[in-house]
Protein backbone atom coordinates (compact mmCIF):
# COMPACT_ATOMS: atom_id res chain seq x y z
CA UNK A 1 0.00 0.00 0.00
CA UNK A 2 1.44 3.32 -0.96
CA UNK A 3 -1.01 5.90 0.19
CA UNK A 4 -0.62 10.12 -0.31
CA UNK A 5 -2.88 11.87 2.22
CA UNK A 6 -1.88 16.12 2.14
CA UNK A 7 1.90 15.68 2.65
CA UNK A 8 1.96 12.60 3.92
CA UNK A 9 2.57 9.38 2.42
CA UNK A 10 1.97 5.55 3.80
CA UNK A 11 4.45 2.97 2.62
CA UNK A 12 5.53 -0.45 3.72
CA UNK A 13 8.17 -0.47 5.54
CA UNK A 14 11.20 -1.83 3.33
CA UNK A 15 15.36 -1.89 3.44
CA UNK A 16 16.25 1.36 2.53
CA UNK A 17 14.28 2.42 5.32
CA UNK A 18 17.32 1.39 7.78
CA UNK A 19 18.69 4.64 8.61
CA UNK A 20 15.46 6.74 9.32
CA UNK A 21 13.63 3.91 11.49
CA UNK A 22 16.68 4.19 13.59
CA UNK A 23 16.87 7.89 13.90
CA UNK A 24 13.10 7.96 14.44
CA UNK A 25 13.83 5.17 17.46
CA UNK A 26 16.43 6.59 18.68
CA UNK A 27 14.90 10.29 18.69
CA UNK A 28 11.55 9.16 20.43
CA UNK A 29 13.40 5.83 23.01
CA UNK A 30 11.96 7.71 26.13
CA UNK A 31 8.61 7.83 25.24
CA UNK A 32 8.62 4.81 23.15
CA UNK A 33 10.17 2.08 25.65
CA UNK A 34 7.00 1.85 27.46
CA UNK A 35 4.69 0.61 24.49
CA UNK A 36 7.34 -0.28 22.42
CA UNK A 37 9.83 -2.14 23.96
CA UNK A 38 10.77 -5.24 21.13
CA UNK A 39 11.16 -2.12 18.78
CA UNK A 40 13.22 0.21 21.04
CA UNK A 41 15.34 -2.95 21.94
CA UNK A 42 15.49 -3.99 18.61
CA UNK A 43 17.04 -0.34 17.45
CA UNK A 44 20.50 -0.27 19.71
CA UNK A 45 22.39 0.07 16.31
CA UNK A 46 22.26 0.47 12.47
CA UNK A 47 23.33 -3.28 12.04
CA UNK A 48 20.26 -4.57 14.64
CA UNK A 49 17.48 -2.36 12.61
CA UNK A 50 18.45 -3.54 9.77
CA UNK A 51 18.21 -6.86 11.03
CA UNK A 52 14.87 -6.07 12.70
CA UNK A 53 13.81 -4.89 9.27
CA UNK A 54 14.89 -8.06 7.37
CA UNK A 55 12.44 -10.05 10.57
CA UNK A 56 9.48 -7.52 9.60
CA UNK A 57 9.35 -8.02 5.81
CA UNK A 58 9.59 -11.65 6.03
CA UNK A 59 7.00 -11.50 8.32
CA UNK A 60 4.65 -9.27 5.96
CA UNK A 61 5.55 -11.75 3.47
CA UNK A 62 4.53 -14.54 5.57
CA UNK A 63 1.39 -11.96 6.11
CA UNK A 64 1.64 -12.41 9.86
CA UNK A 65 2.95 -8.79 10.64
CA UNK A 66 2.95 -5.35 8.44
CA UNK A 67 4.76 -2.34 9.68
CA UNK A 68 4.14 0.95 7.87
CA UNK A 69 6.06 4.04 7.59
CA UNK A 70 4.45 7.49 7.90
CA UNK A 71 6.15 10.27 6.27
CA UNK A 72 5.84 13.88 6.07
CA UNK A 73 7.47 15.61 3.08
CA UNK A 74 9.69 12.64 2.48
CA UNK A 75 10.81 12.30 6.37
CA UNK A 76 9.92 9.25 8.82
CA UNK A 77 7.27 10.40 11.38
CA UNK A 78 5.60 7.00 12.76
CA UNK A 79 4.72 3.94 12.30
CA UNK A 80 2.07 1.53 12.25
CA UNK A 81 1.56 -2.06 12.67
CA UNK A 82 -0.73 -4.59 11.76
CA UNK A 83 -0.11 -7.38 14.23
CA UNK A 84 -1.49 -10.59 16.28
CA UNK A 85 -3.77 -11.25 12.81
CA UNK A 86 -5.69 -14.25 13.06
CA UNK A 87 -6.57 -15.10 9.64
CA UNK A 88 -8.90 -17.74 10.48
CA UNK A 89 -11.11 -15.50 12.94
CA UNK A 90 -10.21 -12.10 10.52
CA UNK A 91 -9.18 -10.26 13.55
CA UNK A 92 -6.03 -8.31 13.80
CA UNK A 93 -4.34 -5.84 16.29
CA UNK A 94 -3.18 -2.66 15.42
CA UNK A 95 -0.28 -0.34 17.09
CA UNK A 96 1.26 2.98 16.13
CA UNK A 97 3.07 5.80 17.03
CA UNK A 98 4.38 9.64 15.37
CA UNK A 99 7.29 12.08 16.73
CA UNK A 100 7.38 13.42 19.44
CA UNK A 101 7.42 16.50 17.75
CA UNK A 102 4.26 15.96 15.64
CA UNK A 103 2.45 14.23 18.29
CA UNK A 104 -1.41 15.69 18.36
CA UNK A 105 -1.38 17.49 14.91
CA UNK A 106 -4.23 14.88 13.15
CA UNK A 107 -1.08 12.28 11.55
CA UNK A 108 -2.68 9.25 12.81
CA UNK A 109 -5.89 10.42 12.30
CA UNK A 110 -5.67 10.92 8.94
CA UNK A 111 -3.16 7.81 8.41
CA UNK A 112 -5.68 5.07 10.14
CA UNK A 113 -8.68 5.32 7.95
CA UNK A 114 -5.94 4.34 4.86
CA UNK A 115 -5.05 1.30 7.37
CA UNK A 116 -8.61 0.31 8.26
CA UNK A 117 -9.47 0.26 4.49
CA UNK A 118 -6.83 -2.19 4.18
CA UNK A 119 -7.62 -4.13 6.82
CA UNK A 120 -11.19 -4.43 6.00
CA UNK A 121 -11.27 -4.73 2.16
CA UNK A 122 -7.56 -6.20 1.24
CA UNK A 123 -7.25 -8.42 3.79
CA UNK A 124 -11.00 -9.05 4.28
CA UNK A 125 -10.67 -8.82 8.02
CA UNK A 126 -13.46 -8.50 10.24
CA UNK A 127 -12.36 -6.78 13.45
CA UNK A 128 -9.43 -4.93 14.66
CA UNK A 129 -8.65 -4.19 18.31
CA UNK A 130 -6.18 -2.00 19.93
CA UNK A 131 -4.65 -2.30 23.54
CA UNK A 132 -4.75 1.11 25.19
CA UNK A 133 -3.05 2.19 28.43
CA UNK A 134 -5.52 3.93 30.03
CA UNK A 135 -3.13 7.21 30.72
CA UNK A 136 -2.67 7.30 27.07
CA UNK A 137 -5.51 9.83 26.56
CA UNK A 138 -4.60 11.06 23.09
CA UNK A 139 -4.42 7.83 21.77
CA UNK A 140 -7.69 6.85 23.38
CA UNK A 141 -8.90 9.92 21.87
CA UNK A 142 -7.69 8.91 18.35
CA UNK A 143 -9.28 5.43 18.72
CA UNK A 144 -12.53 6.78 19.80
CA UNK A 145 -12.54 9.58 16.85
CA UNK A 146 -12.22 6.44 14.08
CA UNK A 147 -15.17 4.55 15.64
CA UNK A 148 -13.52 1.95 18.57
CA UNK A 149 -15.80 0.85 20.85
CA UNK A 150 -13.89 0.33 24.55
CA UNK A 151 -14.80 -3.22 25.22
CA UNK A 152 -13.12 -3.86 28.87
CA UNK A 153 -10.00 -3.38 30.93
CA UNK A 154 -7.55 -6.09 31.33
CA UNK A 155 -6.06 -6.20 33.90
CA UNK A 156 -1.96 -6.92 34.23
CA UNK A 157 -2.19 -7.08 30.43
CA UNK A 158 1.21 -5.87 29.52
CA UNK A 159 4.59 -5.93 30.83
CA UNK A 160 6.49 -2.27 30.68
CA UNK A 161 10.30 -1.73 30.93
CA UNK A 162 10.34 -2.12 34.52
CA UNK A 163 8.73 -5.29 34.76
CA UNK A 164 6.20 -3.56 36.26
CA UNK A 165 2.46 -4.97 34.49
CA UNK A 166 0.04 -2.56 33.42
CA UNK A 167 -3.63 -2.67 32.65
CA UNK A 168 -4.86 -2.07 29.51
CA UNK A 169 -7.93 -1.20 27.82
CA UNK A 170 -8.83 -3.35 24.50
CA UNK A 171 -10.86 -1.00 22.09
CA UNK A 172 -12.93 -2.74 19.04
CA UNK A 173 -14.27 -1.92 15.57
CA UNK A 174 -16.10 -4.26 13.54
CA UNK A 175 -16.56 -3.74 9.67
CA UNK A 176 -19.05 -1.30 8.89
CA UNK A 177 -19.94 -1.95 5.40
CA UNK A 178 -18.95 0.70 3.60
CA UNK A 179 -17.19 2.83 5.78
CA UNK A 180 -14.02 2.35 4.72
CA UNK A 181 -14.34 1.90 1.11
CA UNK A 182 -12.16 4.25 -0.78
Amino acid sequence: MKVGINDLRVEKLNFNDSKDYFNLIKDNKDRLIRYFPATVKSADSLDSITKSIKFLIKKAEEKEVFCFCIRKNMKLVGLFFIKSINWEKKICECAYFVDRMLEGKGITSLVFPKILSLCFNEFKLEKIFLRIDPSNLSSIRVAEKQGFKRIKVLPGEFKIETGQFIDLIRFELRKNHGKYEF
